[in-house]
């Protein structure tokens, strides 16, 4: 029963999440903040300090991991608080399993992407030109494209078929997951 509340909660925030984003480019502070404040309320009331702390460390993960990124320009401040939001509901070990589950789609999208836009040969050649020019500069990034041609991929619906996509299959990082039974790796 707590599953199934926190799981319905989590899917009306990451599917009003991706559709703003997809629609503006933005995910709004009324859905992260509520979110957070929702995973943190109910999981102290179910289970007091204990589920207090675990709420509290699965938004910390999230946040953590997803600034990473931002602090590199490859997301949004939305897309940080989102995965906190969804930490708070699903707790640490959950939400690594779904940051990990949203990068392999997000870098399976990116490079269909990159084919798309600039058949199979561009992409090799432009992601060959990338790296050579992040070895040359010495592990710093290299300059990003213009705007007018940067490849724009929209991360919240990206990161709720991730993280659904994580919910769905048995396999976590540690025993501290929310199913029991899980394929631990």
């Amino acid at each position: 029963m707590e599953n199934g509340i926190i799981y319905l909660i989590l899917f009306i925030s990451l599917t009003t999440a991706a559709f703003t984003d997809l629609r503006g480019g933005k995910i709004p502070n009324w859905i992260t903040i509520p979110t957070m404040a929702t995973g943190l309320a109910f999981h102290t009331v179910m289970n007091g300090a204990n589920g207090l702390a675990h709420s509290a460390k699965g938004l910390g993960v999230g946040f953590a991991l997803l600034i990473l990124f931002y602090s590199a320009g490859g997301f949004g401040a939305g897309d940080v608080k989102l995965a906190a939001a969804t930490g708070s509901l699903l707790g640490p070990a959950d939400i690594l399993s779904a940051v990990w589950a949203a990068v392999i789609v997000g870098g399976l999208c990116a490079v269909s992407l990159l084919i798309i836009r600039l058949g199979w040969g561009g992409m090799v050649q432009w992601i060959w030109s990338w790296l050579k020019t992040l070895v040359l500069l010495g592990g710093k990034q290299p300059a990003l494209p213009s705007r007018e041609n940067r490849l724009v991929l929209r991360y919240a619906p990206i990161f709720a078929l991730g993280t659904l996509m994580s919910l769905a299959l048995p396999l976590h990082w540690s025993s501290g997951s929310a199913r029991d039974g899980a394929l631990m790796f």
